[in-house]
């Protein structure tokens, strides 16, 4: 900064007023983007950020980059991840406007939506054809689906919920029951121990496969280790509790077989009517009270928390 300061003051000096403006602008992207190590900066800093990104990339394109932004005042002081736009607005220079011929147009613009803050970033560069847009979207639906799934079983990763399916839940959870279903394999460290970890596998993509089949078109997820979350939209409490109850006798009655013989498993399910009242993570607690009172009180069951009460029934 001291550096810099002292090449402004002297350019000041000579009246270069374009080699001041200039340096002021790298200075002032230097001090945003560390921040005093925030992550997060204000809608204002990350404007000025890319602004005067763009006004040193104007200095050195000159008329073959245009550029205007449209942020209204009143979002200034909304919080946003730190240089989040830098990069595409470097994109779109790079990959659109220096790709065509003439000059082209950078316009960054902000509003604020129903879904929340939204900051959007155009360009009119040359784009790309038709057939190479189709492949990029072929590969990011790839990559969305290897994020997505769980590479042992290939039910939804506990990534799903949490990028996607969890607003999801929240909006339909206002006009329709949900109910969420997290079950664990019981004794699961017994047949690791005994059979080993490969048989412990085997065990929980059998046992995927028996819940994502009867689950029909109810997202099933790997939550973690043994355990799984089913996600029930529009069902009914006895509905829901009727539908695990067959999940967990058809596990119960399927013999696994992992090379060196057969063996069996059961769960145990905790069941919660989505309360849209309460944030994902209370629901949650909920569920997973619920079904730790069902591994206390036998295994191999049901058990519903209900909403109203500070019991469970099985």
């Amino acid at each position: 900064y001291n550096t810099l300061d002292t090449i402004s003051w002297m350019a000041r000096d000579y009246g270069a007023d374009d080699i001041v403006r200039l340096v002021d602008a790298l200075t002032s992207m230097f001090r945003i983007g560390l921040s005093h190590g925030k992550d997060f900066i204000s809608v204002q800093e990350e404007i000025t950020h890319v602004s005067n990104y763009l006004y040193i990339q104007k200095i050195r394109y000159k008329d073959k980059l245009n550029y205007a932004v449209d942020v209204p005042a009143e979002l200034s002081g909304c919080l946003v991840p730190k240089l989040i736009l830098q990069p595409l607005v470097e994109n779109a220079i790079y990959h659109g406007i220096k790709q065509k011929r003439g000059g082209g147009t950078i316009a960054v613009t902000g509003r604020m939506s129903e879904e929340g803050l939204r900051i959007t970033v155009r360009d009119d560069g040359a784009g790309m054809p038709p057939e190479r847009l189709a492949a990029l979207r072929e590969q990011l639906d790839t990559m969305r689906s290897l994020a997505f799934r769980d590479q042992l079983t290939g039910l939804f990763s506990r990534h799903y919920l949490t990028d996607y399916l969890e607003e999801r839940i929240r909006e339909d959870s206002n006009e329709t029951n949900i109910v969420l279903a997290l079950c664990d394999i019981d004794d699961f460290k017994t047949i690791n121990d005994a059979r080993g970890h490969q048989s412990g596998d085997i065990a929980i993509v059998c046992i995927a496969d028996i819940l994502d089949d009867l689950a029909g078109n109810h997202p099933v997820i790997r939550w973690g280790g043994e355990e799984l979350l089913v996600v029930l939209f529009s069902t009914p409490d006895h509905e829901a509790l009727r539908l695990c109850n067959r999940m967990r006798e058809e596990v119960a009655a399927y013999r696994i077989d992992d090379g060196t013989g057969e063996f069996s498993c059961t769960l145990t399910f905790g069941l919660s009517a989505y309360d849209p009242s309460l944030t994902f993570a209370e629901n949650f607690v909920r569920v997973d009270r619920a079904l730790y009172r069902g591994k206390e009180t036998g295994k191999n069951r049901c058990t519903f928390a209900q909403p109203d009460t500070a019991g469970e029934q099985r």
